[in-house]
């Protein structure tokens, strides 16, 4: 259970992804866990054009920004092998789409756990979750053009290319009636 400071409470999102890989909302006490991979891995992170190394320099930053989300809609949760903290991974629904419902999703690796499929096999989980317990429609990606590994992962999840898009950016989409298809 998550406390707030305004009293509400709201239930930790947990997802069994299977495989000992769980997601796992972020609370407080996650924090140290995310520095530290964050800065195992700044090197990495900084070579795919990630904010995160710039974001949260300190594990005070990361503390704050789970105490204070920029974004409160934005599910964050930590991708977990066991008890290890491998990357992360998100959804930020879209403010007032004005139709059917629908977000972006985003997702970071540590540089040790990358290519062995755990954000492949989170992003299938948390489109089920989006789809299926936030009532989305449709999610979307933007993806450095030159990071392959990552545009395969979208691909093989079912996303399609949208566009060039800007500054080396490509947009990726999957439609909840795209992703029923796929499951048949």
């Amino acid at each position: 259970t998550l406390q707030f400071s305004e009293g509400h409470v709201m239930q930790r999102v947990i997802l069994g992804v299977g495989g000992g890989i769980v997601l796992k909302q972020y609370v407080l006490g996650d924090a140290s866990d995310i520095f530290w991979l964050i800065e195992q891995s700044r090197e990495y992170l900084n070579h795919y054009n990630s904010d995160m190394p710039r974001k949260y320099p300190t594990e005070r930053s990361v503390y704050e920004s789970i105490l204070w989300p920029k974004n409160p809609k934005r599910l964050r949760l930590g991708i977990w092998h066991d008890t290890v903290l491998v990357g992360g991974i998100n959804v930020a629904p879209a403010d007032d789409t004005g139709g059917d419902p629908f977000a972006e999703v985003g997702y970071w690796l540590g540089a040790p756990y990358e290519g062995r499929g755990y954000v492949a096999r989170s992003l299938q989980c948390l489109a089920a979750y989006a789809f299926n317990s936030m009532g989305m429609h449709m999610l979307y990606a933007n993806v450095l053009s030159d990071h392959f590994r990552s545009r395969r992962v979208l691909e093989r999840a079912g996303f399609q290319k949208q566009s060039g898009g800007s500054g080396g950016m490509l947009g990726y989409c999957l439609e909840k009636s795209v992703w029923v298809e796929r499951l048949k």
